[in-house]
């Protein structure tokens, strides 16, 4: 590692930054829903309180089920890549692959943004490959350099879909 100091490994909690994140827009939409459907079912039967409920019972709704589809499409993404990388790990060819960019992503945990590494591989069946690393804390990713050599694991099949696995030493 041309003496640098390892750095520290990226958190589980970052790598699936789309799980929880996506959870909490699912529960805060669950729970708009919940509360307007608590006021709609005790305001239904009241004659006079009608016209409110029929102005109020929209705007909480609309923006509960935005919340729970937003959050949903996170979680499915993250349980997706989740899913991919154990299969990669079970039926998954390693390869050398260079490092193209560590680029800042638009995600932010705590104020801080989240990073990825761009890498490019080569399968053994031919062909040339570009992927990413997924989100990474900005110590770990800055440690990584551009043409610096790291690991993937690609599916044989689809050789475009890989996983970043980074340096030899963090493998094990």
């Amino acid at each position: 590692m041309d003496g640098r100091p390892r750095p520290r490994r990226t958190s589980a909690l970052i790598k699936r930054f789309d799980v929880w994140f996506g959870g909490i827009f699912l529960m805060l939409g669950g729970a708009a829903l919940a509360v307007n459907l608590t006021v709609y079912l005790a305001s239904a039967t009241d004659p006079e309180g009608r016209l409110a409920l029929n102005l109020a019972v929209p705007a909480p709704t609309l923006i509960g089920l935005a919340f729970s589809v937003m959050g949903g499409v996170f979680v499915l993404i993250g349980l997706r890549r989740a899913r991919l990388e154990d299969r990669l790990l079970q039926v998954g060819t390693t390869a050398e692959a260079a490092v193209m960019s560590v680029e800042r992503t638009g995600a932010r945990v705590n104020h801080r943004h989240l990073w990825r590494v761009c890498y490019s591989y080569d399968a053994l069946v031919g062909g040339s490959y570009t992927g990413e690393s997924g989100y990474l804390s900005e110590e770990e990713a800055h440690s990584y350099r551009t043409g610096e050599r790291v690991y993937v694991r690609y599916d044989p099949e689809r050789p475009s879909v890989s996983m970043w696995l980074g340096r030899e030493e963090l493998l094990s």
